[in-house]
């Protein structure tokens, strides 16, 4: 899979099924920063994944 990098920054790349996949980075403020993205659901196609899956020890150091 080879990845190209798009005049604004962004990524671009189609998987082996042929989905063209494009991903954007955006500096947010932390309070509130996924409101937007879940909005603009409503208006146009996309999707948002987030996770706070947190469990003992994942930080630990052996």
């Amino acid at each position: 899979m080879t990845t190209k990098v798009l005049d604004n920054g962004a990524e671009r790349f189609v998987t082996a099924g042929g989905v063209t996949i494009t991903r954007e980075r955006h500096d947010r403020p932390y309070e509130g920063a996924i409101d937007a993205y879940v909005d603009g659901l409503n208006s146009r196609r996309g999707a948002v994944f987030s996770s706070n899956y947190e469990y003992p020890g994942r930080y630990t150091r052996w």
